[in-house]
């Protein structure tokens, strides 16, 4: 309904898809391949951004979702190099290199820095996902104060994603003492505050701030392990201004 919402009513040159760090690229891409997409979509490469230092960890290279992002893209790019060990990066290369069939580009990128001549490159439809079933759907439930929440789980892990009313602000101390706090596996959102409005990242323990312009609602993302998981839509609502 999103994306039929937006060809109609914004015609966009191009449209980007991200899914969440739990999604399985698979569904949303044979959805844009078929049906009535079919004639309206050109779609062209998937690119997937991997921090090579993850490849060490057995989490990250036996999770189903991981191994399927990475086989399902077009372009397969190394991030935060500057980070990245001698170890990581000669694990990132023999990955890339037994991908079958071949990518169509294998790049070296550091804070995410993509080249938009990418977005050119064509798709592969001989792309197979290693575990085309593991796709779980996301359910919608309604929360007090938020416009709506978006739960999914998947092998081990919850993910817990929060969009709020329009006239949402934060109290910007309350809120990023919350985010720090947590021990979550993953967080990203754009809020607005009483300091103005921010993107929030946080990856392995260490979390970003980066001021931005307003946006319509305040929305954010946090996956968490299992036996770790809180639903923080509450949390969150205790942040609030006013």
């Amino acid at each position: 309904m999103t994306i039929n919402r937006l060809l109609k009513d914004v015609r966009p040159d191009r449209l980007l898809i991200e899914p969440t760090g739990l999604g399985h690229p698979k569904k949303v891409l044979d959805m844009l391949v078929s049906g009535s997409f079919q004639e309206a979509l050109d779609v062209r490469a998937s690119i997937c951004l991997v921090d090579p230092e993850k490849l060490k960890d057995q989490r990250y290279t036996s999770h189903e979702n991981f191994i399927d992002q990475i086989a399902l893209s077009d372009v397969l790019a190394a991030n935060k190099m500057d980070r990245a060990d001698s170890v990581a990066i000669q694990l990132f290369h023999q990955w890339a290199a037994s991908s079958q069939p071949e990518k169509a580009l294998i790049a070296q990128t550091t804070q995410g820095q993509l080249d938009i001549a990418w977005l050119d490159l064509n798709r592969s439809a001989n792309r197979k996902a290693a575990f085309p079933d593991r796709h779980k759907d996301i359910q919608f439930t309604p929360v007090d104060h938020l416009h709506e929440q978006l739960n999914n789980s998947a092998d081990g892990y919850q993910s817990f994603g929060y969009v709020f009313l329009a006239n949402s602000c934060f109290d910007y101390v309350r809120l990023t003492t919350l985010l720090n706090q947590l021990k979550a596996e993953r967080i990203k959102g754009i809020f607005c505050t009483n300091q103005g409005w921010f993107i929030i990242n946080s990856t392995d323990g260490v979390m970003n701030e980066l001021a931005t312009n307003p946006v319509l609602n305040s929305r954010g993302e946090i996956i968490m392990q299992e036996h770790e998981a809180q639903d923080m839509g509450e949390a969150l609502n205790q942040c609030l201004v006013g």
